[in-house]
């Protein structure tokens, strides 16, 4: 059970946050530097392969492993606002090469990667933020940016091709800054980050290449725009700025960020200016990816794209029904059934490995405890984001009316969540908490709850109520059970849960250590998060089955996954595609 508890304290975190969280940056200037990289890759093309009639290039990354990826200058003959599988996956790509890289606890070479996987496709003047060779903080960002001049199309609109890519991996304390909300306008861990970027890193690369800069006053230069989960939010904030500061010049936006979570706000997005070119890899059963929730404002700018989903139609959006945004395509539950065995097995071509249960798509299997003799039972199992959509509601809401606002949050949660965050994510070393007894947290439930029998609620299939008699006294499986929550309940479990995790002696040794305002801020913190999470529901059937899932939950928030989803849809990996 104790590797269950990292992973339960951040999902109960995020929960909170997916029901009002994510963001407040700080308005920091950033400063950085250009540095040309000592690039020893050759720049190979694959004959095999051509764009629209263009050359392209086959390059390498590593990370962990080694990996093929593919660039076209033709990528940027194409209309900004057509969604292309190629890039997609490339984007992907360049987000898992994003990752710090670090030695020991040098960071001086923290951009090694990314550096070495621009530079195989073409790209040079290759800037990196001074935050990548750094250890992260809690408000840090970083990036890369480099340019390819475009020479491989006859006739080329623009001249330069500019990539950007958020680091999305390997960000350490960043993650608190993920949890930080705000009361108005954009997420603003994001929408800080993404200011960071346009207005302190990319001016500072256009310094060091005046060309580019000329060109992009002419509008001869093509943004390509990508991350990954954080990465990829502060990616989309960013490419929503690139386009209402350069697209009305002529130059293009091709934005391709993957797994982000909803940082945007529709009130700042400008009536003239076309946000299509944002295309937002989305997959439904990721639970970051309801970060920022609808009903709250939030939303990704541009147009959602379902991984395993109907085929795209970039001509004819229309509006979703899990995210209520605009997307290219619907999410296919059937297809999803058909090619998850085809995930799994791309996977482990990916990983050089059969062993990939930390990566491959997880469907949840729902908990039911069993109030007569307090165990816990299987209940069906049903795709993830069945689930999370369920537990999200529940926690926003309370007897119909919305509990969790950004007021509520931001008042009395997001520092809590953001010392939470960093305290289990500073340290790269930290693997979880190590409970001196593991079954403590469960095993408190039956003496907690005994004091609440009279809450109980009992649910038969059967109207008679000489049968329901019957299976109550035989103890029958058609009976269930579920308890009817009270703020006494509430207070009663939080109160209880947190008195069981501050009595397990290794755990306040490490909280006195590592958590930012030490144990006793720590049982402060936790309390509150779970007493607000407890409020917006009415079922410890829900707390139960996410506490048990959570881990596999997390399989899918995973950029191996999401690439080998995009593989799928992609010709130049799976030939049995058709080609864009």
């Amino acid at each position: 059970m104790k590797k269950y508890i990292k992973y339960g304290i951040a999902a109960l975190t995020l929960g909170v946050a997916c029901a009002g969280v994510f963001t407040i940056a700080n308005k920091v200037s950033a400063s950085s530097e250009a540095v040309e990289p000592k690039i020893t890759a050759t720049m190979n093309y694959d004959e095999s392969k051509d764009f629209y009639g263009t050359k392209v290039i086959k390059g390498k990354y590593s990370n962990g492993a080694s990996y093929d990826m593919y660039y076209s200058d033709g990528f940027f003959k194409t209309n900004p606002d057509d969604y292309q599988p190629h890039m997609a996956t490339l984007a992907c790509q360049l987000a898992h090469a994003s990752n710090t890289y670090e030695n020991n606890g040098d960071y001086s070479y923290g951009d090694k990667q990314i550096r070495e996987a621009l530079g195989t496709i073409g790209f040079d003047s290759i800037y990196t933020s001074d935050t990548y060779r750094k250890k992260p903080t809690a408000d840090s960002i970083a990036c890369v940016i480099a340019k390819k001049d475009i020479k491989d199309v006859q006739n080329p609109k623009y001249k330069y091709a500019v990539d950007i890519t958020v680091r999305s991996a390997g960000y350490e304390a960043e993650w608190a800054n993920n949890v930080k909300l705000g009361k108005e306008g954009e997420a603003e861990g994001f929408g800080g980050s993404a200011q960071k970027i346009v207005s302190n890193y990319l001016p500072d690369f256009l310094k060091a290449n005046p060309k580019v800069e000329e060109a992009l006053d002419k509008g001869e230069v093509a943004f390509f725009v990508n991350g990954f989960s954080r990465g990829g939010a502060t990616a989309n904030i960013a490419a929503k700025k690139l386009v209402d500061e350069y697209q009305s010049k002529g130059n293009g936006i091709y934005a391709y960020c993957i797994e982000a979570p909803q940082g945007g706000v529709a009130s700042l997005e400008k009536p003239n200016m076309d946000y299509g070119c944002i295309h937002n890899v989305v997959n439904p059963n990721d639970l970051v990816c309801y970060v920022g929730p609808t009903k709250m404002g939030f939303k990704r700018y541009g147009v959602d794209h379902f991984v395993c989903g109907t085929p795209t139609d970039s001509k004819n959006l229309q509006k979703g029904t899990i995210f209520e945004a605009l997307t290219d395509n619907k999410y296919d539950t059937s297809a999803y059934e058909k090619n998850k065995a085809l995930v799994k097995e791309e996977e482990k071509k990916l990983l050089n490995k059969d062993d990939v249960s930390n990566c491959e798509p997880y469907d949840v299997t729902y908990k039911q405890l069993d109030l007569r003799n307090f165990k816990i039972k299987d209940s069906g199992k049903r795709m993830t984001y069945c689930f999370i959509q369920s537990f999200i509601n529940n926690l926003m809401y309370q007897k119909g009316k919305m509990h969790v606002d950004r007021n509520l949050y931001t008042d009395k949660l997001q520092q809590a969540a953001s010392n939470l965050m960093e305290f289990l994510y500073k340290d790269p070393n930290f693997k979880s908490i190590t409970l001196d007894s593991p079954e403590a947290i469960i095993g408190a439930l039956p003496s907690l709850l005994l004091k609440f029998a009279g809450n109980v609620k009992v649910y038969s299939k059967s109207s008679n109520i000489f049968k329901v008699a019957w299976e109550f006294l035989t103890n029958s499986d058609d009976l269930t059970y579920d308890l009817e929550f009270t703020d006494s309940i509430r207070k009663t479990l939080a109160t209880g849960i947190v008195n069981v995790l501050m009595a397990q002696k290794s755990v306040t040794k490490l909280l006195d250590e590592k958590y930012p305002t030490k144990a006793d801020g720590a049982r402060k913190d936790i309390y509150n998060i779970l007493y607000e999470g407890l409020s917006g529901s009415n079922s410890l059937d829900n707390y139960i089955t996410a506490f048990y899932n959570i881990k596999g939950i997390f399989n899918n928030h995973s950029t191996i996954q999401t690439l080998a989803w995009l593989r799928l849809e992609d010709s130049w990996y799976c030939p049995q595609v058709n080609a864009q």
